[in-house]
């Protein structure tokens, strides 16, 4: 009997011994506390946050690397919007010759880049070996970066202090061009800053008066500017009036008074009938030159367009000439900006 008694007295023991064991694993469990930032991604905290998780052998270096990322990816997205909202308000207020190069202009503004996120804090994860790691950019960090930025981008104008008002349009027009990067990426930054908030709506620079005058004098030049068109056979000369009014409708402003520029162009035509559609095929050179004499762009391309009527065809094909004539004027405008700003590069902050 005693030894029963002993017996089950040991076994009881042992399992209450296992029962401690099982205790203290659940403890460990319940002492594996996940930061609440690691279980909602950052969501409610203000900013841009990025919360990244690795496996310990890629280790915690490239996870705050794989955070700036991802914060720089947001701040793109956010540029990307500005931008958008750029592009629209320069298709809204502009036309013409002006508007395509604008346009071009605030498409190909600098890639900017913001290289003040923070780490805010990391973790790991005794049970998975798991790294995370949350970072931020505070909405004060980036306004005060933007801000440092556009006063340097204001700062930038003083190249442009000295532009011609003798000449042709097209000259004085060529003389405040370069300048134009400088105003559309002050532009964009303004707009970006005052979405972030009322207190940037109304920023002051101390070359507003410069850029606004910068910016409305090469309006009015853009405006004043004419293009003539010259026929160089007697048969091309038979498209003068259709090509007019293709070249009126792509933006250019035609007028018989001495003009900017001069469009020399030779025009063969082919009209077929096929399936009942005229099929017209356009032969076509054009040489734009300036006001000096010199070229300074050609187009050398053969059109197609099918239509029920050979007129609208013909027109469909003169269109598409027109579009190109332009292009080729637009890209002109732009190398030339750009050989003259080949020194004189914009401010950017990109220091990775």
């Amino acid at each position: 009997m005693k030894l029963k008694i002993t017996l089950a007295f040991l076994l009881s023991l042992g399992l209450a011994g296992c029962g401690g064991e099982v205790t203290k694993e659940k403890s460990a469990e319940q002492a594996l506390v996940i930061p609440s930032w690691l279980q909602n991604n950052a969501a409610d905290q203000k900013g841009i946050n990025a919360v990244v998780t690795v496996s310990n052998v890629l280790g915690k270096q490239v996870a705050i690397n794989e955070a700036f990322a991802d914060i720089d990816a947001e701040v793109q997205l956010l540029l990307n919007e500005a931008r958008d909202a750029q592009l629209v308000n320069i298709s809204n207020k502009y036309t013409g010759l002006e508007k395509d190069i604008r346009l071009q202009v605030a498409r190909g503004l600098p890639v900017l880049h913001i290289v003040s996120a923070k780490v805010v804090a990391t973790f790991n994860n005794p049970k998975t070996g798991d790294i995370s790691v949350w970072a931020q950019l505070s909405d004060a960090r980036v306004s005060k970066e933007f801000k440092a930025l556009l006063a340097q981008v204001d700062a930038h104008l003083k190249y442009y202090t000295h532009v011609s008002g003798n000449g042709s349009s097209l000259t004085q027009m060529l003389s405040i061009l370069p300048a134009l990067p400088t105003l559309e990426l002050r532009s964009k930054l303004k707009y970006y800053l005052a979405e972030m908030g009322a207190e940037n709506k109304n920023i002051i620079l101390p070359n507003d008066q410069q850029a606004n005058l910068l910016d409305l004098q090469l309006s009015n030049k853009f405006s004043d500017l004419v293009m003539t068109i010259d026929a160089t056979t007697d048969d091309s000369l038979h498209y003068e009036y259709a090509l007019t009014k293709q070249l009126q409708k792509v933006g250019f402003n035609l007028s018989a008074r001495k003009p900017d520029l001069l469009v020399k162009y030779f025009i063969e035509k082919e009209d077929t009938v096929q399936n009942g559609l005229h099929k017209v095929v356009l032969v076509t050179d054009a040489e734009i030159v300036d006001n000096k004499g010199v070229t300074i762009a050609t187009v050398s391309q053969e059109y197609q367009a099918l239509n029920s009527s050979e007129k609208l065809a013909l027109e469909s094909a003169l269109q598409h000439f027109s579009t190109d004539i332009m292009a080729v004027v637009v890209a002109s405008a732009i190398d030339f900006m750009d050989k003259v700003n080949r020194d004189i590069p914009l401010p950017i902050i990109d220091k990775r």
